[in-house]
């Protein structure tokens, strides 16, 4: 059996967070540490080398494109 691993990042942590604040239902808590787990895991990307697919989740429809492309 042969995993595939696949990383889906917001574009940013401004953006991010802004999105976790329109979503509702977060403590400003809440959104700090998932902005700091974001921030922490983009550092570690390119270290670790353990993903085959790092997607950014920008623009739906590329993002969608560049998802069904990597899986074909």
């Amino acid at each position: 059996m042969n995993f595939v691993f696949v990383y889906i990042k917001a574009p940013s942590a401004d953006i991010l967070r802004s999105r976790l604040e329109a979503k509702g239902g977060y403590t400003k808590e809440d959104i700090d540490k998932r902005v700091a787990v974001y921030e922490e895991d983009c550092k570690q990307l390119v270290q670790l080398d353990m993903f085959d697919k790092i997607l950014n989740n920008d623009d739906q429809e590329t993002f969608l494109a560049q998802g069904m492309e990597f899986v074909e």
